[in-house]
């Protein structure tokens, strides 16, 4: 009885917690995130190096390279409830860089499915 009762605690500590999650994090499409970075008020997160970000970023963006020492002290001065949208060139720093966020407090950030990557495919610019 102890056991089914342990398993029924995790099973409905695992059913709110995912959906939570997955409803504050989540990867847009090339369209939607374009139709984002548009609105007042939206922080956008170029997660990648300095050089990547000097040789063509999204509109409007800032730079904070995921790698560097001091980019978890950074995410924590941004404003936890502002729309935060980050981006890198693959999705695969942005995604790990959305984990964080969810562990720190953000409440409604995104990033862009595939990056760059996606972004150019898609027809879109980047700006120098």
């Amino acid at each position: 009885m102890g056991n089914l009762i342990r398993a029924i605690g995790i099973f409905l500590l695992i059913s709110f917690w995912i959906p939570t999650f997955a409803q504050q994090a989540k990867s847009l499409s090339v369209e939607e995130f374009d139709k984002e970075v548009r609105k007042k008020g939206v922080v956008v997160i170029d997660v990648r190096t300095a050089r990547e970000f000097q040789s063509g970023h999204i509109k409007n963006a800032i730079n904070m390279d995921f790698y560097a020492p001091d980019f978890t002290n950074k995410l924590k001065k941004l404003d936890k409830k502002a729309r935060v949208l980050i981006y890198c060139r693959s999705g695969n720093r942005s995604g790990q860089a959305l984990q964080l966020m969810q562990s720190i407090g953000f409440s409604n950030f995104a990033d862009l499915a595939g990056g760059t990557a996606s972004w150019l495919a898609g027809g879109k610019t980047l700006v120098q």
